[in-house]
């Protein structure tokens, strides 16, 4: 017969879940655009130190990391589409017809 499961009050059972792990891969999806049939988006990826990078879904649902596709050997690392200008209002980056502008985080 297996042992039993322990018992333990209400919060106290031992989790290997921390909230460290839950969001450690986590990233932040802010400054959402439509262009076209495309849309748009600034994703912070905790995990490349805070970096801003620059996500495009086109028509055909593929996904394009556009700071790698420049970089392919450093995964865009070098860009960081983050400003602090407008630090509470967005405004790092903007795109039309598939051009886009941003301010790049040095």
């Amino acid at each position: 017969m297996a042992d039993p499961l322990p018992t333990a009050p209400y919060g106290a059972w031992p989790s290997p879940i921390t909230a460290a792990r839950l969001v450690e891969g986590a990233a932040g999806v802010s400054e959402i655009r439509a262009d076209g049939e495309d849309v748009w988006w600034n994703e912070q990826r905790p995990s490349e130190g805070g970096r801003y990078q620059l996500v495009r879904r086109s028509s055909s649902d593929n996904r394009h990391d556009l700071f790698a596709a420049w970089d392919p050997d450093s995964a865009g690392g070098t860009w960081n589409a983050r400003t602090a200008v407008m630090e509470y209002g967005g405004g790092a980056w903007g795109v039309r017809n598939r051009v886009v502008v941003f301010a790049n985080w040095a």
